[in-house]
């Protein structure tokens, strides 16, 4: 292995210990030595990567946008149809949102805690394409007659939001919906208006 796989293999070690970390615990919480410790790595290691710690979270949250990225491109090639790839949609945002805690305010837009303005600007675009990628999914249920697209941006992001929702609620309830579950309440209210049950 050369230096610059090394390098690269070091820094995805230290992505992941941030993205666990800040995923179990969120972001008020997690040290930059917590993720050194995670990582297995000495604290100025993560200097040699990060100028500091809004710059090591903006790339943990870009990583975790990108693995959104990759799931939401699977749900649309998988060749589903109608309700079933709907579904498929919302199981995949609420399973982010369930792994993601305080994480996933960042795919609204803002920076979520720890991670400043100019750090998170790198992360934007790649919002901005999930956001498109649900969208884009949802024109292809219209297109099975399953609903009625006016702005499909908005209500790529009102799905989203959505499903955050639903995840928020059932740890509030102590009700731990399953994957089901959970989207037959968004469903409910996405489809058909009636405050969660289909």
């Amino acid at each position: 292995m050369n230096i610059k796989q090394k390098q690269d293999e070091k820094n995805k070690a230290i992505l992941a210990a941030a993205v666990r970390l800040l995923t179990a615990n969120g972001s008020a919480s997690v040290t930059m030595d917590d993720i050194a410790r995670e990582a297995g790595v000495a604290k100025g290691t993560l200097f040699l990567y990060y100028p500091g710690k809004e710059a090591l979270f903006a790339a943990a949250h870009g990583h975790m946008t990108e693995m959104l990225y990759e799931a939401l491109s699977k749900v649309k090639d998988s060749g589903l149809r109608g309700e079933e790839l709907l579904r498929a949609l919302i199981g995949t945002l609420t399973d982010h949102s369930s792994r993601r805690r305080d994480m996933d305010s960042s795919q609204a837009g803002s920076p979520p805690p720890g991670c400043g303005h100019r750090h998170f600007a790198q992360v934007k675009p790649k919002i901005a394409r999930n956001m498109e990628t649900i969208a884009a999914i949802l024109v292809m249920c219209e297109k099975d007659g399953l609903l009625r697209i006016t702005d499909s941006l908005y209500q790529a992001a009102a799905l989203f939001g959505l499903c955050r929702s639903t995840v928020t609620y059932s740890r509030v309830t102590g009700k731990n919906l399953s994957r089901k579950e959970m989207a037959d309440k968004v469903l409910g209210v996405y489809l058909y208006g009636n405050g969660g049950n289909k």
